[in-house]
């Protein structure tokens, strides 16, 4: 399951990649290589498109820490003795999932169902919670992250201390 969840993050990031780098050409250009013209158009469609990297954004960080949790199952939950730890890794793997689909649920829908007012240029006006839901991304993948990288540390200083013990 870990390697299933890597690889809908790795599509996810390489579809980012493609929106933002290749298709909408936001990397390595210059205003000036494009008409006024063109860099109305792109200015109109840049809003649209930086909707859609957001949600595709955060569906990339919410499949990482899924994969993490799935491999930290498939290495320390290993029997069919059932642990705290592996009930700790199922609770996370719940609140990961549900963090994943508010925040998707969020971004999609933050500024109304008004898609059609975003590329007149009036998505300041009615997103007004862009910064609030930025600023709750923010800590709470920051508490996530530093939750998943010391979730396994006492497993594994109680595995070494007992076979420290065993062995002598």
């Amino acid at each position: 399951m870990d390697d299933w969840t890597a690889t809908v993050a790795l599509a996810s990031l390489r579809t980012h990649l493609k929106v933002k780098v290749v298709h909408r050409k936001g990397l390595g250009y210059s205003s000036h290589d494009f008409t006024p013209e063109q860099n109305g158009a792109r200015n109109k469609t840049d809003r649209v498109c930086q909707m859609v990297l957001n949600i595709l954004t955060r569906s990339t960080l919410g499949f990482v820490k899924l994969s993490a949790l799935f491999f930290y199952r498939r290495l320390f939950c290993t029997g069919s003795k059932i642990t705290v730890f592996g009930y700790l890794v199922w609770i996370t793997i719940v609140v990961v999932v549900l963090r994943l689909l508010v925040f998707e649920l969020f971004a999609a829908f933050q500024c109304g169902t008004g898609f059609s007012e975003l590329p007149e240029g009036s998505m300041p006006y009615i997103c007004s919670l862009v910064l609030p839901s930025s600023l709750g991304l923010a800590i709470s993948d920051f508490l996530l992250d530093f939750w998943i990288l010391v979730l396994p540390i006492p497993g594994v200083k109680s595995e070494s201390r007992s076979r420290r013990n065993g062995a002598g």
